[in-house]
């Protein structure tokens, strides 16, 4: 029988998918925007629908293209209706050389092309799109002038090198106009190895006289940064003499790549995240079921019963799925804990929190702080912000094994340009990013595709930095990672600058001590906490919080413990811990308790139980009530 839900499924990745060609069609007009070619839509009576830049600029259009008159008046091109009428009947399209076109730098040549083109909705009325290019050879000068975005150059395709290049080539790659012309190799100095040979076949087809639209590739500067660069090219020939010439325009396209990449990731977690809610809740259902039923089967038996061990199997089994569930929990969709907004003195912050990491690094393994961002504040959790750059600093300890140096750098700069309407991307504007980066070994190339998705495999910790990417996000934030052989790898975070004062960090107020067997589970609770003001110490076993309970330099006000756990169970902890501090409140959290002997309904004095999966509304309110009726019985 097919399940009635699976209606909603469908829908739920229809939607998906028009959001993802929604996010394609932004793609495509932000590159129609930027184009240095003019290009505009028409409708049937010849009247603009849309112009990009250039086509702006070039007949001085109003920001209202209603208010502008139909093309064949505003040009002065007199056949282009009939051309347009020719255009509509045959659906082909048609090129044509006008000498005399009214432009706003005045009377120009331009060859005009009419294409024919339906709307993205079917149903609408079908346009034209018109492409307008000065003659090259007639206007030289605008190429490398300033009213063309980017890096605009002419080159010479016999000799392979430059022979003009516009100021704007020392911004991205940070190479001088005057590099640009050394060398035979015009290639070699700006674009990065594992491009080369594809950018080379991009030049050969251009030259030889091919169709070529614009390529992307990523370019190596002095700085040591990796730029992702897009080439539009055209062929020139020169009269009187047949002299080619090819003249370009290179973008600077890394924020936009970085946004996507952000944006695909993002969509990607929260995909996996309805899909985990909606299992874990099944799941947890069916394990209710499976467990309840399996432990009155197992008290029906006999004690010499061989089919004891066969429900004992079941439950065993039972159990290692309620792990799997647990962890299924982290990725589920959760209410965010909220903060009052605080203003952070970036690089008094980065200075304070780099003493503490360098405490944590083996002597192998050199910090070195590269701070310029002086006079910047960010608006972020100072806790939840340190714990992520602790665990980014972690995580490539691993990489300098031979040792090496991590870096710690801030850096002031500019958002140019946001996705439009899409909230999880920082807006326009000023921005300050951090970078961590370092000397080890690069990650590979496959597990660099997936570095921010969730991993349930395997007892390890996950090397995936799923909760980092989370916190991020949440504090409107955005992350990205770069890392190739030789050069390391360099984790970026940026954040819109916030203007103002910054507020001391709030002091702890409670210390708790969390103890469970499975990270994902810890992440999530630690980060809940932590944004409440609670300083968190973490343990994965019973012994492990036994000796973190014992060194810690701050009193213990709460312990938070699963109840099923390897070697210790979470009764047995807290009844070792309480040795040391007799009156600690303690909060059990698990799925299943049977196997500790733990009734829920009837607990020690001073503690609370919490059946997996909770929410964090229930979380806090537990944790609150068991401090304050501690609290309560201290000044009684």
């Amino acid at each position: 029988m097919e399940r009635a839900d699976q209606e909603l499924w469908r829908a739920k990745e229809v939607s998906r998918l028009l959001s993802l060609v929604e996010a394609e069609r932004r793609y495509y007009q932000e590159i129609l925007t930027n184009l240095p070619v003019p290009v505009a839509t028409l409708d049937k009576e010849l009247q603009l629908s849309s112009a990009n830049r250039a086509f702006r600029r070039l007949f001085s259009l109003p920001v209202d293209l209603q208010q502008t008159p139909p093309l064949p008046q505003l040009t002065g091109i007199e056949r282009l209706a009939e051309v347009a009428e020719q255009v509509w009947s045959s659906g082909l399209p048609h090129a044509a050389m006008v000498s005399a076109v009214a432009t706003a730098s005045g009377s120009l040549p331009v060859r005009y092309t009419l294409q024919p083109m339906r709307d993205w909705d079917l149903q609408a009325e079908p346009e034209l799109v018109l492409l307008a290019e000065v003659e090259l050879e007639q206007q030289p000068a605008p190429l490398l002038g300033k009213p063309y975005p980017g890096i605009s150059w002419e080159l010479d395709p016999v000799a392979m090198r430059f022979l003009e290049v516009n100021e704007a080539a020392v911004e991205p790659l940070q190479l001088p106009a005057e590099h640009w012309k050394q060398g035979a190799d015009f290639l070699s100095a700006r674009v990065m190895e594992a491009d080369l040979a594809s950018v080379r076949a991009f030049y050969e087809t251009a030259i030889a006289g091919g169709p070529v639209g614009a390529f992307e590739y990523r370019g190596a500067g002095a700085d040591g940064r990796t730029r992702w660069l897009r080439d539009q090219v055209l062929l020139v020939h020169g009269e009187p003499d047949p002299v080619l010439r090819l003249h370009g325009i290179t973008v600077d396209v890394t924020e936009s790549r970085r946004q996507d990449e952000f944006l695909m990731h993002a969509a990607r977690l929260d995909a996996l995240s309805r899909v985990a809610g909606r299992v874990v809740h099944d799941c947890n259902n069916l394990l209710m079921i499976l467990g309840g039923y399996g432990e009155e089967l197992l008290h029906g038996l006999a004690s010499d019963d061989p089919l004891r061990s066969n429900v004992q199997e079941i439950l065993a089994a039972g159990d290692r799925l309620s792990a799997l569930a647990s962890q299924l929990a982290v990725l589920a969709p959760t209410q965010a804990a909220t903060q009052p907004p605080r203003l952070l003195a970036l690089d008094a912050f980065l200075a304070s929190l780099g003493a503490e990491i360098r405490t944590t690094l083996p002597s192998s393994v050199q910090l070195e702080l590269d701070l310029q961002a002086p006079e910047m504040s960010i608006q972020a959790d100072a806790k939840v912000l340190a714990s992520v750059l602790k665990t980014l600093c972690s995580r490539r300890v691993e990489s300098l094994r031979k040792g090496g140096q991590i870096s710690l750098r801030s850096r002031a700069g500019v958002i140019a340009s946001s996705k439009a309407g899409l909230d999880a991307v920082p807006p326009a504007g000023a921005a300050v990013s951090i970078h961590v980066a370092d000397t080890g070994m690069a990650i590979h190339p496959n597990e660099l595709a997936v570095v921010f998705e969730p991993s349930l495999e395997g007892d390890k910790p996950r090397q995936n930095l799923t909760a980092v990417f989370q916190e991020i996000r949440d504090m409107g934030g955005m992350i990205s990672v770069e890392s190739s052989y030789g050069s390391g790898t360099c984790f970026t975070v940026t954040f819109p600058a916030r203007a103002g004062a910054a507020q001391e960090p709030m002091e702890p107020r409670h210390t708790v001590l969390l103890v469970d067997d499975e990270m994902g589970i810890r992440s999530l609770i630690r980060k809940v906490l932590s944004r409440r003001g609670y300083r968190v110490l973490e343990a994965s076993s019973g012994e492990e919080a036994l000796d973190t309970a014992r060194e810690t330099e701050h009193p213990l006000d709460l312990l938070i413990s699963d109840v099923v756990m390897p070697r210790m169970n979470g009764v047995d902890l807290a009844g070792s811990i309480r040795e040391l501090w007799p009156d600690l409140p303690v909060l059990f959290i698990s799925g299943y308790t049977g196997a500790a002997e733990l009734d829920p309904e009837n607990l020690p004095a001073r503690c609370a139980f919490l059946s997996k999966p909770f929410g964090i509304a229930a979380l806090q309110k537990k944790v609150e009530e068991l401090l304050d009726e501690a609290a309560a019985s201290a000044g009684a």
